[in-house]
């Protein structure tokens, strides 16, 4: 039986995908269907987004474009590019961002925004005037005064031609968004800030 697998069938003739579908769903399994290599290829990606990958995966070897073989081939390049990815961020401290803001005292951020202004920079369109970051937390409760620290609520640099700044940082498990604007850009940022947990909720209700 194959309850509770999700597979997926990748092949250009819809004969075939109709005839793999019945014998898979009379056995249990949950099917879809693509008609092409780079269809079968995004919706592998989006069924691994969602937290719901598929663990069956059968595969037409003669389709036109991109056949079975080449599919394999680009999902094993992706699994091989995803490990060393996973490879590097583990060997990153998740204190290191936490080290650096030690190091480098914002004084000499600030300096460096000042000689900015100064330069003939300043007069072109900046590339950007947006900041969005995330900052690894500590996972483990911290204590002030014998008193448990709920939140923490970044404050994120703002500078010439950058007018708002969002950061994010953990602190045991949860996420905490500091919000920070120029005022004249951006006057209100009430507004912004209550769309946060409207956002959200179209986001989880896309993964559904």
């Amino acid at each position: 039986m194959l309850t509770r697998t999700r597979a997926l069938v990748v092949d250009d003739n819809a004969t075939n995908r109709l005839i793999l579908r019945e014998m898979l769903t009379s056995r249990g399994a949950e099917v879809s269907e693509a008609e092409d290599g780079p269809q079968g290829l995004a919706l592998l990606e989006r069924a691994q987004l969602s937290g719901q990958p598929f663990n069956l995966l059968l595969l037409d070897c003669r389709m036109p474009g991109m056949d079975g073989f080449q599919v394999a081939e680009r999902i094993k390049a992706i699994a091989d590019a995803n490990s060393v990815a996973k490879q590097h961020s583990s060997a990153i401290s998740a204190t290191l961002l936490q080290d650096w803001s030690q190091f480098a005292a914002p004084a000499v951020f600030g300096l460096a925004m000042r000689a900015y202004a100064r330069t003939r920079l300043t007069k072109s369109r900046p590339v950007h005037n947006l900041v969005i970051s995330n900052v690894p937390g500590p996972q483990v409760p911290l204590y002030f005064l014998g008193s448990e620290v709920k939140a923490m609520y970044p404050l994120g640099p703002i500078f010439h031609g950058s007018g708002l700044n969002i950061t994010v940082m953990s602190l045991t498990g949860k996420l905490d968004i500091g919000i920070i604007a120029c005022p004249e850009l951006l006057p209100d940022l009430w507004e912004l800030a209550d769309d946060f947990a409207v956002g959200m909720e179209e986001l989880l209700l896309a993964t559904r």
